[in-house]
């Protein structure tokens, strides 16, 4: 996930250089690949410091929030809920073997 979401930041701060980087409400967020990075990671992490946009940049944006929530959300709540079951047959066990010590006593 970690090499994919890599990519992921360079091809969509690329396509947003090409798309806005001569989009003047933008103020220069936009004017060279570094600072392309920088909004896009800021855009990753879910902040829209800017967010004038021409329609295409708008599309962009939009693709990029649903690739991101792909990316991330879906494996983390997979992650999550693997974590809860683990934990919950963890808890039973230690009641039983609890339950079984107080019954020996």
């Amino acid at each position: 996930t970690g090499v994919l979401a890599l990519i992921l930041w360079i091809a969509v701060a690329s396509l947003f250089w090409l798309l806005e980087r001569d989009n003047p409400n933008m103020e220069g967020a936009f004017d060279s690949v570094p600072n392309s990075l920088f909004m896009t990671a800021i855009f990753m992490g879910g902040e829209w410091a800017r967010s004038d946009f021409t329609p295409a940049g708008k599309v962009l944006g939009i693709a990029m929030c649903w690739i991101i929530i792909n990316l991330f959300a879906v494996p983390i709540g997979i992650i999550a809920s693997g974590f809860e079951q683990v934990t919950t047959q963890a808890r039973k066990e230690a009641m039983a073997r609890e339950k079984e010590r107080r019954a020996k006593s």
